[in-house]
């Protein structure tokens, strides 16, 4: 039985890169939090102790902190991976977000209280606490070495993904998501 696939099925056209505005939308996206960035790191009062920086100053409000533990726990892996996974699997996904409330419950029935009175700024800080110095170092060894390998993941499917809809070259988006991160969090840190 012949196929009729030919090796244009496999390459993209032209219609599915970005148009004018999609661009101006996507450069209005990577500069929009450079410039909030800026704002914030050369304009509005810098923290000076790490109490500050890891606190937010304690005058946030619900939203803004929902909001950024959200974001930085979405990422470019879990919004390509996911979909795929529940059309590959079915439904069966569902039953881990089960857990997920049974932990929001714990946590915050047992967890925040007690960093709250302790006025922690990290779990590794309660852990010297509550162990030792060696139990926070091979906890922040671990945690690290996790991030190591997670963060190039990242990078890579976002760049994949923009790649695919621009054709601009990949490594140029690699290269362009590091450059813009390490920016954004060099300038507001410092």
């Amino acid at each position: 039985m012949a196929s009729n696939v030919t090796e244009d099925d496999f390459n993209f056209s032209t219609s599915l890169l970005f148009d004018w505005f999609e661009f101006l939308v996507f450069i209005l996206m990577l500069a929009l939090p450079t410039l909030i960035g800026l704002y914030h790191g050369c304009y509005k009062g810098k923290q000076n102790t790490v109490s500050e920086y890891m606190h937010g100053g304690k005058n946030m409000g619900v939203f803004p902190v929902t909001m950024s533990l959200l974001t930085s726990h979405v990422s470019s892996t879990s919004i390509l991976i996911l979909p795929s996974e529940v059309y590959a699997y079915g439904t069966q996904m569902v039953a881990t977000y089960i857990f997920t409330f049974v932990i929001i419950y714990i946590v915050s029935s047992f967890y925040l209280p007690v960093f709250y009175k302790l006025q922690l700024n990290s779990p590794y800080e309660y852990l010297e606490k509550r162990f030792n110095h060696t139990v926070r170092l091979m906890t922040s060894f671990m945690i690290t070495i996790s991030v190591i390998c997670h963060i190039p993941l990242v990078i890579f499917t976002t760049a994949l993904a923009l790649n695919q809809v621009t054709g601009f070259s990949l490594h140029t988006f690699a290269l362009s998501i590091s450059l813009i991160c390490i920016f954004y969090t060099s300038v507001v840190i410092i």
